[in-house]
């Protein structure tokens, strides 16, 4: 089991309730992103299953709390963690005022992904926290120094996770499908079956 699909798999083990953002989420929705982040909106008060989930599927505390990031509004914090055997996978906890996380919670989806569930924020729930998500630079910038630092194994390895992810949710075909109707051209499902 891979580095995501065992967060995902000890999440719902756990029972923990958080709401996926990030590139990852907009890839499960069917849309492409440059960067392929995960950030698990948490709320601040219960997020003690996904810390101990992340803990499971081999991620640590990488870098301190933002404190940047508590000056977006609902936000109590965030924090990025890496995983010890790969460190280009990185998760950003965010801490989330609950009365936001309720919100969040109720209109986000679940994703069915194989072995796991992923809740998976709304649309506008995404959109609203990626314009939040790009005052936060200081954040982006620890990414990528640890993106940097990494093997080109390591990141073809988090590059196949990501479509495999994909993948099993579904999302890769509806994307291809997609962009093959803005060209006219009949689904791909549909002419696989032909």
């Amino acid at each position: 089991m891979t580095g995501f699909e065992a967060l995902f798999v000890s999440l719902d083990r756990r029972r923990a309730r958080y709401v996926m953002a990030g590139g990852l989420a907009a890839l499960l929705r069917g849309r492409f992103r440059r960067e392929p982040d995960v950030e698990l909106m948490v709320d601040r008060i219960e997020g003690g299953p996904v810390t101990m989930a992340l803990t499971d599927a081999g991620f640590s505390h990488a870098v301190a709390a933002d404190p940047a990031d508590a000056g977006v509004a609902g936000r109590a914090g965030s924090q990025l963690w890496s995983q010890r055997e790969n460190p280009v996978r990185i998760v950003q906890l965010t801490l989330v005022e609950p009365t936001l996380f309720e919100g969040l919670w109720r209109r986000s989806s679940t994703t069915d992904c194989g072995r796991a569930s992923i809740r998976v924020a709304s649309v506008r729930d995404a959109a609203a926290l990626d314009r939040a998500a790009r005052r936060n630079r200081e954040g982006r910038r620890r990414c990528s120094r640890v993106a940097v630092s990494s093997t080109a194994q390591q990141r073809l390895d988090w590059l196949d996770e990501m479509v495999e992810i994909a993948r099993a949710s579904g999302a890769l075909a509806r994307e291809v499908d997609r962009r093959r109707r803005e060209r006219g051209l009949p689904p791909l499902s549909s002419v696989m079956k032909a």
